[in-house]
């Protein structure tokens, strides 16, 4: 019952209350959400787009003192890592979809979302090696003639 009283309050106060609420520290102030009982495949999405935010804001700070080249490798890596969390974390949420007023259509969107991160990720990994492989040639002194012996 705690629920419904809380979900009560909720619509005695208002959208314009509830929505300075939350404004304020990023609560989830909607009890539905809180509980579970929203979901939706827009919700789930949401959850990886932030997991993809929180995961490459932290790998993205260890490339600050790089020099340039050595940072767009390390960047192109802090990307990569990140979507491939993201997909993670959606695969994981797919059970959630159950839990929708459509689920089909959340699983449908969700495997859509997850098709197009694949590939995305597919895109950095590539463009990481690609990135590597460049330096480790430039780094690599390149073999001078030797004098022949007479």
């Amino acid at each position: 019952m705690e629920i419904l009283e809380c979900y009560l309050d909720y619509l005695q106060e208002g959208p314009a209350t509830n929505a300075a609420a939350g404004a304020v520290g990023g609560a989830v102030t909607n009890p539905l959400l809180a509980a579970g009982v929203g979901l939706s495949a827009a919700n789930l999405l949401l959850m990886g787009i932030r997991t993809y935010k929180d995961y490459f804001t932290k790998v993205a700070r260890q490339c600050a003192d790089l020099t340039p080249g050595e940072k767009a490798i390390c960047m192109t890596r802090a990307k990569m890592l990140a979507k491939n969390a993201q997909l993670q974390t959606i695969k994981s949420k797919m059970n959630a979809c159950a839990k929708t007023k459509d689920p089909q259509k959340c699983k449908g969107k969700l495997v859509t979302k997850m098709k197009s991160l694949a590939d995305e990720v597919k895109f950095f990994s590539d463009r990481f090696k690609a990135l590597k492989q460049k330096e480790t040639a430039q780094a690599k002194p390149q073999p001078q003639a030797q004098p022949q012996a007479r």
